[in-house]
């Protein structure tokens, strides 16, 4: 949530002296992928937030969750150079970068489950890799469904983004995002009796 602090220094080198401001950006973008992939191969640590899981110290410092937020810039600046230029790209290319952003993002979502398992043991190359590389891939298949709406590829999902109701629903979601953490670690640690561990309780 404050991430939004350290833009202002990109945002000053990006428009003052350009190519110092994308290797400072691309520095950034590199250490925030590495540290947690180091930190979280080192230490043994689950690849995200899981909570019954050890060394969870990393997982919540924003560091380890800054990646996206890189990633969100590089495509701020990105449409901020092409501004209203139309951008022309082949038409076989659109319905396969949505087809593989599509299976990214489910990739992501999915390829987490396994640590999930009470008898899980783990995987320090496989977490490492998951904790570096999930978050800013994340954003990447976010930033391509942004550029695909704002340059004319993004067909019924923009008419679908676009719809009016989403606004107050989006105010919600953040509100909710917001404080979701701590009712999260609320409901699991004033539990007095164990629960069955199921995909409802993953999800919910």
């Amino acid at each position: 949530m404050h991430f939004f602090l350290v833009s202002p220094i990109f945002v000053f080198l990006l428009h003052k002296w350009r190519r110092i401001g994308i290797a400072a950006l691309t520095l950034a973008t590199i250490a925030s992928i590495l540290i947690p992939a180091i930190y979280t191969g080192i230490k043994d640590a689950p690849p995200t937030l899981i909570l019954w899981k050890k060394n969870l110290e990393g997982g919540s410092r924003p560091w380890f969750r800054i990646s996206p937020y890189f990633g969100g810039m590089w495509m701020g600046y990105m449409l901020y150079r092409l501004g209203n230029k139309r951008v022309k790209l082949p038409k076989w290319t659109v319905p396969i970068a949505w087809a593989v952003s599509t299976a990214t993002a489910l990739t992501i979502l999915l390829g987490v489950r396994s640590y999930y398992e009470p008898d899980d043991e783990g995987n320090p190359v496989g977490s490492a890799f998951y904790a570096g590389l999930s978050r800013f891939v994340w954003s990447i298949v976010i930033c391509w469904i942004i550029f695909a709406c704002v340059k004319g590829y993004g067909g019924w999902v923009n008419w679908f983004l676009s719809w009016k109701a989403f606004v107050p629903l989006g105010r919600l979601t953040y509100c909710v995002y917001l404080s979701s953490l701590t009712t999260q670690l609320l409901y699991q640690t004033t539990a007095r009796l164990p629960f069955y561990f199921t995909m409802y309780n993953i999800v919910s």
